[in-house]
């Protein structure tokens, strides 16, 4: 049984107009608790009949308006439901939005608050593409709103408690609403907080809409007013428990690090409170190196051996699994993060870190040229990004996937959690010795051709091998799983199309087809007109194709956007000294 409860303050065509809607669409066994909040128009009356020709609603009077909170904690306790749904008295229910919202919160372990979608919220929730005018169309839209996205569940950190279901075993665990966001506003923020840091997940189903009026029973002025007041209290309730919880672990993954390990560790040591390390196979000095700092940092390094199984995900995972603190730090030897700092750390929070790649050449896809921005960490000519969740909460469901470039997004969004991203980078210097850095693409390549093999169309390890087979300088092995990777993209997907031609062309250009590489590379700037590696592609397909004019052309206009960008300034100074010398053979065969 669900029961429903249902604050009531004035505003009673409001709650009536709902009640008659859960009457009509509400087949599932229930129990309706009415809580009159010291309501002063005919709100009590009109309640008082309902209850009395409906035996399975029940009224709970107060005499003054206690606010949102306390009329909530009031319903819960007396229901007698095994979930119970929170509904604002100015929203209409529609056909099936319960059982929608049972399928969602019945459909895995451990969810323990779903909402549905509508017209008037904050947040994700809100869908405002319904176009209806009255209630009958209203309910025709929820209709097909519900057979357009069956099974659409949406893991999400926030669910606004306008219509929301709620486990009763969550409810035991946690307890009630906060009642110091009384009369209200931040409860519900607060409430979805405590229950995933108990362990419980909470969606939003995307195959549920119901109408929520809004507001109906605010004044604009005073309402904001109040949302300052609580947000203030919200924030000093959470800074606190941060506080209280903030403690880092640093997860690091080896095998034969000499070189850099003490570099790494004296950098790493001063930021966090512990550090993981797990040794995959060494065979140099990398153990005895960090066996001399646990003596000079006592308690602080933790050191562990992982039997290797072709897998860095596993090794990951292993790390994690060690670590003590309340959040973990991604890291690995050859990188440091001077600028990191714990002031940005939030509950239920990930947080992307973009990685800069520092690089001895310019040859890579979105190179950047140093600044000086980090002067003390900044090496090679320049940089490329790479992004991804570094700062997670110690939470033993987070885990790394995919046995090489491994990732823990997935896993971070199925929780629900936030991913914000860091204003600091890593600085990561793996990429300025490319002889170390083929070595370690060839080990790759023996992971991801069994990747392939175990699932031959899976994008990402399609993707990967294409990456690694290039990289290797394996130009006509590459070009297929390119093309593969471009065949079972979605046809609209033109970000990933874009990737896949751009490397296409590069490819062909290697292998000296020029012409190809052109017809590849156009199709990459269709895909992304902006972009300045495919524009310098088509220029260095030209120039190759004695066609300077035009190689010249496209190379200026790459240089006036990008005037730092080496690879359009090479290819201008080619073709424009080619251009100058048909001019002086020109000339010369004029004067002769």
């Amino acid at each position: 049984m669900v029961s429903i409860i249902v604050p009531c303050w004035n505003k009673i065509e409001y709650t009536s107009q709902l009640l008659e809607s859960i009457e009509a669409y509400t087949p599932e066994e229930h129990e309706i608790i009415l809580i009159d909040n010291g309501s002063t128009d005919d709100t009590n009356k009109v309640l008082k009949e309902y209850v009395s020709t409906h035996p399975h609603a029940i009224l709970i009077e107060n005499k003054v308006n206690l606010g949102f909170p306390v009329a909530c904690n009031q319903g819960m306790a007396a229901a007698r439901g095994k979930y119970f749904c929170i509904i604002n008295s100015d929203v209409l229910v529609t056909p099936e939005w319960l059982k929608g919202m049972l399928d969602c919160i019945e459909h895995r372990e451990k969810v323990g608050i779903v909402g549905p979608m509508t017209n008037n919220v904050s947040g994700p929730q809100q869908f405002t593409g319904g176009k209806y005018k009255n209630q009958f169309q209203m309910i025709e839209f929820a209709r097909q709103f519900r057979a357009s996205y069956p099974g659409n569940y949406v893991p999400f950190y926030r669910i606004v408690f306008f219509c929301t279901l709620i486990s009763r075993e969550l409810y035991e665990e946690i307890g009630g609403l906060d009642e110091r966001f009384s009369p209200g506003n931040f409860e519900d923020d607060d409430y979805c907080l405590r229950a995933l840091l108990a362990g419980w997940r909470t969606y939003f189903t995307h195959d549920v809409f119901v109408h929520h009026y809004g507001s109906v029973s605010h004044n604009r002025d005073s309402y904001q007013k109040l949302l300052t007041i609580n947000q203030a209290k919200f924030d000093a309730k959470w800074n606190k428990w941060i506080k209280e919880h903030s403690t880092v672990s640093c997860c690091t993954i080896f095998k034969n690090e000499e070189k850099r390990m003490g570099w790494f560790l004296d950098n790493i040591l001063p930021l966090v409170d512990e550090v993981v390390l797990v040794d995959t196979g060494s065979t140099d000095r990398s153990v005895e190196i960090i066996k001399e700092k646990m003596r000079h940092w006592p308690g602080r390094i933790k050191l562990y051996d992982f039997e290797w199984v072709d897998d860095f995900s596993k090794a990951r995972n292993f790390s994690m699994e060690k670590a003590t603190k309340d959040w973990l730090l991604i890291m690995d030897v050859d990188e440091c993060i001077p600028q990191f700092t714990r002031d940005i750390l939030k509950p239920c929070s990930a947080y992307l870190v973009e990685t800069r790649n520092y690089c001895p050449t310019s040859l890579f896809t979105n190179w950047q040229a140093n600044k000086g921005d980090y002067p003390d960490q900044e090496q090679g000519c320049g940089w490329f990004p790479s992004t991804k969740a570094r700062i997670l909460p110690n939470d033993r469901r987070i885990h790394f996937d995919l046995p090489v470039h491994e990732v823990c997004e997935r896993s971070v969004y199925l929780l629900g959690y936030r991913m914000f991203k860091a204003e600091f980078p890593v600085h990561h210097y793996g990429k300025m010795d490319l002889d170390h850095d083929a070595t370690k693409g060839k080990a790759y390549m023996k992971y991801l051709e069994k990747l392939i093999e175990e699932d031959s169309n899976d994008l990402r390890s399609i993707q990967e091998i294409a990456t690694q087979l290039q990289n290797l300088h394996r130009f006509e092995e590459a070009i297929p799983y390119w093309e593969k990777y471009d065949r079972l993209l979605p046809e609209d997907d033109r970000l990933h199309r874009f990737d896949a031609w751009l490397n296409l062309g590069h490819n062909h250009a290697c292998l000296q087809r020029y012409e190809k590489a052109l017809e590849c590379s156009l199709k990459a700037r269709e895909f992304m007109p902006e972009s300045r590696e495919a524009a310098c592609n088509v220029a260095v397909c030209y120039f190759r194709l004695g066609k300077y004019r035009e190689a010249a052309d496209i190379a200026k206009a790459v240089t006036e956007k990008h005037p730092d960008y080496p690879t359009g300034l090479a290819v201008l100074a080619a073709a424009t000294t080619k251009l100058n010398e048909e001019v002086r053979d020109n000339v010369n065969e004029s004067v002769c």
